[in-house]
């Protein structure tokens, strides 16, 4: 009898080698300050290690199947870990953010991409480091309508009020979403806002029981192609969102070395999607072949041009000027208005230690 096909998961874990990571030590490093904000800084790995140790830690990833959080898949299609020396496995592929974070707190992974909106929940919640941004996504945004559907911006305050408006809570999207609405007039409450995850989303949608979804890519480019058109231009709301790196604070403080190394690596993939827009492209192809995501290949270079990739030194740059905690605290004004949260709170679990470490370690390399 034939074997039974692997899983998506059982893919992408065959593909993903299991290295030895040896213990170089780096340097120790003061962390970098940051611009109105305490990080919690974790340990520099101890310059006195010997050489040549072997720590058989194994990175357990929790990932999306979305492009912009891809930076992982990329860094070991290049062989950024195995130069590295960094031993990574994928723990489990999450349709969203939400899911995401709870298993992060059962300690079903120890390093995850996701959204700024969960890794912020997260962090308030039981301090899930947050030690990596990778760029601005304010245009991978918007509300979709049917094309036919007579809705514009001029006229949504009027068509949507009432009336079922798909949308991911709990999401970074939900920002963006909010910000949409206040743009046409109209609050949540003015709607019938109903909560779904993405995937969900985009076949709500297709049935028709919605007449407006928020969405990002790739979900949103699966609506364009079922005869949906944007009506919001995020770009005009003034809203900084960051696909984001995030690792439990015992796990970091415990290997902050293999972090490092981690984090050096995928960087340098991030820094890739911005140099070499067509190995980006071959990458992202790849990506979603993997994780069962359905993009033409037209799709896959706007999801690349929508965001501002940084490598690792813009990265840290991010938390330097202020910026990463101008945009966490966004996100938790918001979450008092939606009376989700009391008061916004300074954002301790904003980490550049990794990226600290991942400079001196490629500095060293």
């Amino acid at each position: 009898m034939a074997p039974a096909p692997l899983t998506r998961k059982e893919t992408l874990m065959r593909r993903i080698p299991r290295i030895a990571l040896v213990g170089a030590s780096i340097a120790a490093a003061a962390t970098v300050a940051l611009s109105g904000c305490a990080p919690s800084a974790a340990p520099a790995p101890d310059p006195s290690a010997s050489a040549g140790a072997v720590d058989d830690v194994t990175i357990r990833v929790g990932a999306q199947p979305v492009f912009a959080l891809s930076q992982w898949w990329a860094a070991q299609e290049l062989g950024y870990f195995d130069e590295n020396e960094v031993n990574v496995e994928l723990a489990e592929l999450y349709p969203n953010g939400a899911p995401q974070v709870e298993a992060g707190l059962r300690g079903d992974w120890d390093i995850a991409f996701t959204g700024e909106l969960p890794a912020i929940n997260a962090g308030r919640a039981w301090e899930l480091q947050t030690i990596g941004f990778f760029g601005n996504e304010p245009h991978a945004h918007g509300v979709y309508v049917k094309s036919d559907s007579g809705i514009t911006a001029k006229n949504a305050d009027d068509k949507l009020a009432g009336q079922p408006v798909l949308f991911t809570q709990g999401s970074t999207d939900q920002l963006f979403f909010e910000g949409c609405l206040d743009q046409f007039g109209l609050s949540i409450s003015d709607i019938d806002a109903v909560n779904l995850a993405p995937v969900d989303l985009v076949a709500a949608m297709q049935s028709g029981n919605g007449v407006a979804a928020s969405a990002y890519p790739p979900f949103a480019f699966q609506l364009e192609a079922d005869g949906y058109e944007n009506i919001c231009d995020t770009s005009k709301l003034d809203v900084a969102a960051y696909p984001t790196m995030v690792v439990r604070k015992e796990f970091l403080e415990e290997h902050p070395d293999a972090v490092a190394r981690f984090t050096e690596a995928v960087f340098r993939a991030n820094a890739l999607f911005a140099s070499d827009p067509e190995q980006a492209l071959e990458l992202a192809q790849g990506f979603y072949e993997e994780t069962g995501v359905t993009q033409t290949e037209e799709d896959l270079k706007r999801t690349i041009d929508l965001y501002e990739w940084v490598d690792l030194p813009g990265g840290i740059d991010i938390f330097e000027s202020g910026d990463a905690a101008d945009s966490v605290n966004a996100y938790q004004e918001m979450l008092v208005r939606n009376g989700t949260a009391t008061d916004v709170t300074e954002p301790i679990w904003l980490n550049d230690s990794a990226m600290a470490n991942a400079l001196l370690f490629a500095d060293g390399r």
